[in-house]
C-alpha cells in the first residue's frame, strides 16, 4: 500500500478534515513537474517557477493550518481537562469517604 493511501486508510474519520493531504501535494508537484513542463535550471526572471513556488506555498501554508488548528484544538482541550481534573479527584474522593 502506498503512503497516501495508507494515510487515508490510517486516519481517524473524525479528524481527516485536519490531516495533511499528502495525495494534493503530491499531485501538485507532479503536474508542475512533468517532462513536458519540468522547469529547468531557472533563470532570474522565471515566472513560471515563481507562480509554482507561490502555488505551493499557499496550499503547505494552507494544509499546515489545518494541522495548526487540530494541534491547538486538541491542545486547549486537554488544558481544559487537567484544569478540571482537581475538582473531579476532590469529587470522587468526597464519595468514597461519604
Amino acid at each position: 500500500m502506498r503512503f497516501g493511501e495508507r494515510s487515508q486508510a490510517e486516519s481517524v474519520p473524525q479528524r481527516a478534515p485536519y490531516n495533511v493531504d499528502y495525495n494534493e501535494l503530491k499531485n501538485l508537484i507532479k503536474v508542475h513537474t512533468t517532462k513536458d513542463q519540468a522547469i529547468a535550471i531557472p533563470g532570474p526572471d522565471d515566472t513560471r517557477l515563481k507562480r509554482f513556488e507561490e502555488m505551493l506555498f499557499l496550499e503547505l501554508s494552507n494544509q499546515h493550518d489545518q494541522v495548526d488548528l487540530f494541534v491547538r484544538s486538541k491542545a486547549g482541550e486537554i488544558g481544559r481537562r487537567l484544569r478540571e481534573l482537581p475538582s473531579a479527584i476532590e469529587f470522587r474522593h468526597a464519595l468514597i469517604t461519604f
